[in-house]
C-alpha cells in the first residue's frame, strides 16, 4: 500500500478512495487532503488514481491543476491508465494513454459529483 507520509489515509478520513490497493511498484498516485490550518492535522483525504487494464489495480495519475469553486474542489489531471468514473470504476478508453481527466469533488472529498475525460467514457 501507500508509502510515507500518507500511509494513514484510510476510511476514517472519509475520502472518495480511501486506499489505492496494492498498486504496482513505484505507482504514482495523488492525494487530495483538507488540512487543519491551526495545527496541521489531516481532516479529510482521498487518493486519486488511474486504473490499469493489464494489472487491475489503481495506478499512475498526475494532478495538473486544482480549482476551488464554491462547495467543492475541481481537479484537472493526466491519467496514464484508465481514469475513473464518479463511482470509482474504470472508464472505457478506445485509445492508449495518456488521458486528460477532470473530477469535481464535494467539499468533504467524500464523493465525486462528476468525472470526465476527453478520450474516455
Amino acid at each position: 500500500n501507500c508509502k510515507l507520509p500518507f500511509s494513514g489515509i484510510n476510511a476514517e478520513y472519509g475520502g472518495w478512495l480511501s486506499d489505492y490497493g496494492g498498486g504496482s511498484q513505484g505507482a504514482r498516485v495523488s492525494v487530495l487532503a483538507r488540512i487543519n490550518l491551526r495545527d496541521g492535522s489531516l481532516m479529510k483525504a482521498t487518493f486519486i488514481s488511474g486504473f490499469s487494464d493489464s494489472n487491475p489495480v489503481p495506478n499512475w495519475l498526475l494532478v495538473n491543476k486544482l480549482d476551488f469553486p464554491a462547495g467543492g474542489v475541481s481537479v484537472s489531471a493526466t491519467s496514464y491508465w484508465r481514469p475513473r468514473l464518479a463511482d470509482g470504476s474504470p472508464m472505457s478508453c478506445p485509445i492508449p494513454p495518456p488521458y486528460s481527466y477532470s473530477l469535481n469533488f464535494t467539499a468533504t472529498l467524500a464523493s465525486v459529483q462528476h468525472s470526465s475525460s476527453g478520450e474516455c467514457q
